[in-house]
């Protein structure tokens, strides 16, 4: 739906396409998920993000917004 310029999502849905599902998708109904094999991954974000805020406080950017 468009007004004066602006785009609103009103619904999605698709007949031949099923590449979301919600049950799949859920951590209450998914089979054989250890929280522990998401370790990895966090620890390769943490690095990225602890150079980013290294980065700001050397250059005297504040770390947070308040």
């Amino acid at each position: 739906m468009a007004f004066k310029g602006n785009a609103y999502v009103v619904g999605r849905s698709s007949e031949t396409s099923n590449l979301y599902s919600e049950t799949e998708s859920s951590m209450d109904t998914l089979e054989g998920f250890a929280p522990i094999d998401t370790s990895g991954f966090i620890a390769i974000q943490g690095i990225r993000l602890e150079k980013y805020g290294t980065r700001k406080f050397k250059d005297g950017e504040p770390l947070a917004r308040v």
